[in-house]
């Protein structure tokens, strides 16, 4: 399992090598109001009809759903050592409490998916902004004491799906000085601690391009995250057009996390979730939105606990 790690981080540096590669060459852009994509209706409604069956089913299964993941495919990652927590074939199962993190996980989901207009990093820590600014306000949330965090690997050439873990090791970085100082830091300035604890960022992005997320980070935060849900969905569907279809995906997921207990349900929920969306016939930019989107809220179960 040792050698499988090393090999499994040369395989992250790689793919992240590549990406580094891809956003220093795109152009970002966030203006207030981003132009509609052209999205099919029908293949939306087919998707949500077979997300929906599948969650059925296996909310069902309880003897099932909690079957040990394979690791070949989840490994569960010690962000303190960078190394995997469990060595052994079958991990212990980790207790979590969806619907008392709930509010902070889907804020991270949300959150990655709106920021990844503006790219792969600008995804990472538009989440990872929405976490750590739900938690210091919602006063019921606080990190584990072991932060935790997985990627996903899938496919025949093991395309790695790094975007939660880099997400969780933000808000390890991170969360502890909000926690310091949680009476007085400011949105903004949770926004600039995790841009300092993601040097890829700094690195593919501008300043004028930044402050541009930074401004878009803090504006969906008052119309999407922060009012109620209904309201939130009202808003969405008014400033972000484009966004409305795959937040619908996302309020389906959350309905059936919130029915579980320990990540290895999520962890084998979400695995299969996000392979019916990518044989899905919708558009390639909101696959891969949703992709990063649920690997973000995957790791948000894993790294949030509540506040006894």
């Amino acid at each position: 399992m040792k050698q499988s790690f090393v090999h499994l981080s040369a395989m992250v540096i790689l793919v992240i090598s590549m990406l580094c590669i891809s956003c220093n060459n795109e152009e970002i852009k966030v203006p207030n109001q981003l132009p509609n994509e052209q999205v099919s209706t029908t293949a939306y409604n087919t998707l949500l009809q077979e997300l929906n069956l599948y969650s059925k089913n296996f909310i069902s299964q309880k003897s099932s759903r909690s079957s040990i993941p394979s690791t070949e495919y989840s490994p569960i990652i010690d962000l303190n050592s960078n190394e995997e927590v469990f060595i052994e074939e079958e991990p212990p199962i980790i207790p979590i409490q969806p619907l008392r993190i709930g509010k902070v996980a889907k804020a991270d989901c949300k959150g990655a998916i709106r920021g990844a207009k503006a790219g792969f990093w600008a995804g990472i820590l538009v989440g990872a902004c929405s976490s750590l600014l739900a938690a210091a306000t919602s006063y019921t949330t606080t990190m584990t004491s072991t932060p935790i965090a997985t990627v996903d690997i899938k496919g025949e050439v093991n395309q790695i799906d790094s975007t939660g873990y880099y997400h969780n090791l933000i808000v390890a970085q991170t969360m502890p000085t909000i926690t310091q100082n949680i009476s007085t830091i400011s949105e903004a300035e949770i926004f600039d601690l995790a841009v300092n604890a993601l040097p890829q960022f700094n690195e593919s992005h501008t300043t004028e391009q930044k402050e541009e997320i930074k401004k878009d980070f803090l504006h969906f935060q008052e119309i999407a995250i922060k009012p109620s849900e209904e309201e939130a969905n009202k808003n969405i569907q008014k400033e972000y057009p484009e966004l409305v279809e795959e937040m619908k995906v996302v309020d389906l997921y959350f309905e059936s996390i919130n029915q579980m207990t320990n990540s290895t349900e999520v962890i084998n929920y979400t695995h299969d979730y996000k392979n019916i969306i990518i044989d899905s016939e919708i558009p390639q930019e909101s696959k891969q939105r949703l992709e990063g989107g649920l690997s973000v809220a995957t790791n948000s179960l894993l790294i949030w606990t509540p506040i006894e």
